[in-house]
């Protein structure tokens, strides 16, 4: 009977291994939603964001039109800083953000894939503990 009673302390011991690995690829799951949702949102706010360049050359000076050589000066400024920042922020800081959900995502899909391997190997390892069980009973009943 000592038998009997370990195998089905093992049975509610996998049982309840299933059930945590559930949870977990649940809210792992989840969050991969979440991500991949962000990283949608994320690129349209780059591609909107890229849509406004204009805004950092817009309206073009001319000495006619802004004091003489200021015009040139600002013009030149807009190049050179406000221009290059833009692209800074749209080709560095926003394709690093992008990477870095890129890994997350990555990172969540290969940790769903082990929950559902663990699940796997989880039941089958109940099944054949389901089945000594009844070879107990078989042998002791």
């Amino acid at each position: 009977m000592g038998s009997l009673y370990s195998i089905n302390r093992r049975i509610a011991n996998v049982d309840a291994s299933i059930s945590s690995a559930y949870d977990r690829m649940y809210e792992r799951s989840e969050q991969l939603g979440r991500m991949r949702t962000a990283k949608s949102e994320f690129t349209g706010v780059r591609t909107d964001f890229l849509q406004e360049r204009s805004q950092c050359t817009e309206p073009e000076f001319t000495a006619s039109t802004f004091h003489g050589e200021q015009a040139n000066k600002i013009n030149n400024f807009r190049k050179d800083y406000i221009e290059e920042s833009f692209f800074e922020i749209i080709n560095d800081q926003m394709l690093e953000i992008l990477s870095q959900i890129n890994d997350e995502i990555d990172r969540l899909s290969d940790e769903v894939i082990e929950l559902n391997d663990r699940i796997t190997s989880l039941k089958n390892d109940r099944s054949t503990l389901i089945a000594r069980r009844e070879s107990e009973l078989l042998k002791n009943g």
